[in-house]
């Protein structure tokens, strides 16, 4: 299925992001859906039945990247994608990174959402709240 224009830009917002966190020799590890070119083979594995728009697993590291737009950021399917997410990083081992990219007067409730999901404070994930305008919005650890 085709992305949006849009869709896809927040998706390169959360690369760029990732290859900010990831050794520079490890950018081929990314695996990103929403990707029209047809020599992507690879895609992020499903987490509990979602696929992230971004993954990035090696060496006790863990990256999920995902973009929303204003219609779908704080849909029912979002809340949960984003409430498995969470969960599975919870549970990994290493550095767990969450890093989501949204509309810019869309990402204050996006936080506020994800924090009210995560409730934990002493939770070891790595929350990234990107947009448009200024990129790197905001980080939680």
């Amino acid at each position: 299925m085709g992305e949006s224009t849009v869709h896809k830009e927040y998706i390169n917002i959360i690369y760029k992001q990732t290859i900010k966190i990831i050794p520079k020799d490890h950018t081929r590890l990314i695996l990103m859906d929403g990707n029209d070119n047809l020599l992507v083979k690879e895609v992020p594995p499903l987490i509990n039945g979602f696929r992230p728009d971004l993954f990035y697993e090696f060496n006790n590291l863990l990256i999920i990247g995902e973009a929303k737009t204003r219609n779908d950021y704080s849909s029912k399917h979002s809340l949960s994608q984003y409430k498995e997410y969470i969960d599975y990083c919870k549970r990994y081992n290493g550095s767990a990174y969450l890093l989501f990219c949204c509309p810019w007067d869309c990402i204050m409730d996006m936080k506020r959402i994800l924090m009210s999901l995560i409730k934990d404070d002493k939770s070891k994930i790595n929350l990234f709240f990107l947009d448009e305008i200024s990129g790197d919005f905001e980080c939680k650890k």
